[in-house]
């Protein structure tokens, strides 16, 4: 059986004008009159749970991919502002460093007209990689007029002394090495003494003080200059603490230095003349004309101390009152000789032939 397809009927043109003319009625009295505002209410109240039901998967797709989006741009601005604090940073430490240099050059710039020599501007370049260490590399060295033994000084005190020397570097022991010592001089009272380094890298020591000897805590101690390195009267250290333990015969003085020697930043090198120091202390003097003055019976300066007796020679009677003096004795006191006296003491001197063989 076949079943034949039926078109739709088209709606009636009176029906539909009916339609049309009760919507335009509606919109009307609504527009106008407001009939249908409680009846749009109704219906906006009831079908409100359906309306947010059928939203709230699109609000929550939105949500998370709003949320997704936050993250990659926190991502990208927390990375940002880690690049800003990180140049910032690199800023102020710069900043920080130039200043504290600036400062320790304006320090050393004041501090070297009252020094008796020049000296030459240092920075140490690499530090060291134990801790405790007692040296430092410095970017200064016999290219630039530096030698073994010369002193290092900052604005504060004493730093150490140069005992390697290469050619555009040097390296520099500081003063609390063990084995370092420093002719020092305590500032209150001109008591000489000697400092040496201890195992504290910031501690120094007096040794060899009598039990009594006149030093206290808050004692400047200052370089005395004996060595012929260091210059009289710079600055090493503070006296910290004094005892006299019972059955020692001497007092144990500890010193704190001065001088900045866990971070120095500037330093000065002084040109002290090393060459007038011998090499072996312990050599015998070389042997002096029978005429010189500096033997033991040679007249002194006047209000120069015998470092053997502790006392202060007198001063010649000729010396003070301008008396005659023979003309071979000045001479021999100015360790310049007589030709005249050599030539008749030498029988050599007296004739050319008398040199031949």
């Amino acid at each position: 059986m076949i079943t034949r397809y039926r078109a739709p009927e088209a709606p009636r043109p009176g029906i539909a004008l009916t339609l049309s003319l009760l919507a335009l009625a509606l919109m009307f009295a609504d527009a106008r009159l407001g009939l249908l505002a409680p009846v749009r209410k109704t219906l906006g109240a009831g079908l409100y749970p359906v309306q947010a039901a059928l939203a709230w998967p699109g609000e929550q797709l939105r949500s998370i991919d709003g949320y997704f989006d936050d993250i990659a741009a926190l991502r990208t601005e927390n990375q940002l502002l880690r690049t800003v604090l990180t140049q910032q940073a690199g800023i102020l430490a710069t900043t920080e460093r130039l200043r504290q240099q600036n400062q320790s050059l304006r320090e050393l710039a004041a501090l070297r007209p009252r020094l008796p020599q020049p000296g030459i501007v240092a920075e140490a370049i690499m530090q060291p990689r134990a801790a405790g260490t007692r040296r430092r590399l410095l970017n200064r060295g016999s290219q630039h007029g530096v030698a073994a033994g010369q002193p290092v000084i900052d604005a504060s005190g004493v730093i150490g002394q140069i005992t390697r020397v290469y050619p555009f570097s040097s390296e520099m022991t500081l003063i609390t090495d063990p084995a370092l010592s420093v002719p020092v001089t305590v500032q209150r009272n001109g008591l000489h003494a000697l400092t040496f380094g201890t195992t504290s890298p910031a501690r120094l020591e007096l040794r060899f003080q009598a039990r009594d000897a006149d030093i206290h805590t808050g004692d400047i101690v200052q370089t005395s200059g004996l060595d012929f390195l260091y210059p009289p009267g710079i600055p090493v250290g503070v006296v910290e603490q004094v005892e006299a333990p019972a059955g020692e015969p001497f007092a144990q003085v500890q010193i704190r230095p001065l001088a900045n020697l866990g971070d120095p930043q500037l330093m000065l090198i002084l040109q002290s003349d090393t060459s007038a120091i011998p090499d072996d202390p312990a050599a015998p003097a070389p042997a002096r004309p029978a005429g010189d003055a500096a033997g033991p019976d040679a007249p002194r300066t006047p209000g120069s101390r015998d470092l053997r007796t502790g006392t202060t020679p007198a001063t010649p009677p000729e010396r003070a009152t301008g008396t005659n003096t023979p003309a071979g004795t000045r001479a021999g006191a100015a360790g310049v000789s007589d030709p005249a006296t050599d030539t008749a003491d030498d029988p050599t001197a007296a004739s050319p032939a008398a040199l031949q063989p």
